[in-house]
C-alpha cells in the first residue's frame, strides 16, 4: 500500500499511468488465506490446473483439507475467484507487477485523496513555488563514505536557492492514527532514515560546486494515515543521537552491515 501511495503521489508525468505500470489491482479480497497459498505455490512452480498430481502435492505440504478426496479439495480451491486470481498472479509475474486487492486500492486512493485535500500537504507536494525554489521526486543518490557505498531514494526534494538550502521530505503510509507517528519514528527506526539521508545526499554534493555553501539540515516526513483522514507532516531537524545516545549513528550501522559480508 505504501509503495502504490508513493507512487500515484510522487511519479513524474501521468500518475495513473505510473501507477499501471507498477500495479495489478484485483478483486481478490474474499479469496481464503489458504487457497491464495495455494495458488501462489501453483504459480511459483508453473503448475496448471489439469495437473492435479501437481497441485495434490501443493495440498499436503499446504494442510489444505486433508482428509477430503483429492477432487473435492481441488474443487474447494476453484471455487469464488480463485481462477481470477491464479490468471492475475501469472500475469503480474510476467509483467514484474505487484498486485493489489480491491481493498488495498480503496485504501490507497483515500490515503492520496487526504493528501490532496489537505492544505499544508497539497501545497507542500504539488503547489506552486516561489521561482527561487525548485521541487523533484524520486531522486536517486550514491556516495561511499568511510570505504562504505550508501544509495538513498529521496520521494521528494525541495532546493532553496536564496536561502541555499535542501530539504528532503519522505512520505509513510502508516497502520496508525497518524498523530501516533512519533511511535513508528521509535519503534522502526526512521531517525536512522533521517540523518543518513542527510549525511548522503551532503556529502554527494560536495562534487558538484555549484552547490558549495548549500546546506541539507532539514528533513521531514508526509505521513498518510490509514486509520484517520488527517495527514501529518513531521520535521525531524536534529541530529538524534546526540539527545538519545541509545540511539546508534547510522554509519556506524552501516559499517558493521558493510563488515559482515
Amino acid at each position: 500500500i505504501g509503495s502504490a501511495v508513493d507512487c500515484l503521489v510522487t511519479a513524474e508525468g501521468d500518475r495513473e499511468e505510473a501507477f499501471n505500470k507498477e500495479f495489478i489491482v484485483a478483486d481478490i479480497d474474499r479469496i481464503p488465506d489458504k487457497t491464495r497459498q495455494v495458488v501462489d505455490t501453483m504459480v511459483e512452480r508453473e503448475i496448471r490446473w489439469e495437473d492435479t498430481n501437481a497441485i495434490a502435492e501443493i495440498l499436503d505440504e499446504i494442510g489444505f483439507y486433508p482428509n477430503w478426496k483429492l477432487n473435492t479439495r481441488i474443487s474447494k480451491i476453484t471455487e469464488g475467484d480463485a481462477g481470477r486470481y491464479y490468471y492475475h498472479r501469472n500475469l503480474a509475474k510476467e509483467s514484474g507487477k505487484r498486485i493489489l486487492s480491491s481493498g488495498m486500492y480503496d485504501t490507497v486512493l483515500r490515503c492520496v485523496k487526504n493528501l490532496e485535500s489537505n492544505e499544508l500537504t497539497n501545497h507542500l507536494l504539488w503547489g506552486k513555488l516561489p521561482d527561487h525554489q525548485e521541487r523533484f521526486f524520486q531522486l536517486q543518490f550514491t556516495t561511499i563514505i568511510g570505504g562504505v557505498d550508501y544509495k538513498i531514494m529521496c520521494d521528494m526534494i525541495i532546493v532553496d536557492h536564496k536561502k541555499k538550502s535542501i530539504h528532503i521530505y519522505d512520505l509513510k503510509t502508516s497502520s496508525k492514527e497518524s498523530y501516533e507517528f512519533k511511535q513508528s519514528y521509535i519503534e522502526w527506526g526512521y531517525h536512522i532514515q533521517s540523518w543518513l539521508y542527510r549525511i548522503v545526499l551532503k556529502d554527494f554534493l560536495c562534487f558538484y560546486p555549484e552547490y558549495d555553501g548549500y546546506s541539507v539540515d532539514e528533513f521531514s516526513f508526509i505521513v498518510a494515515s490509514k486509520s484517520n483522514n488527517t495527514p501529518l507532516v513531521y520535521d525531524d531537524k536534529s541530529e538524534i543521537s546526540h539527545i538519545k545516545p541509545w540511539l546508534r549513528n547510522p554509519l556506524d550501522i552501516g559499517q558493521e552491515i558493510f563488515d559482515s559480508y
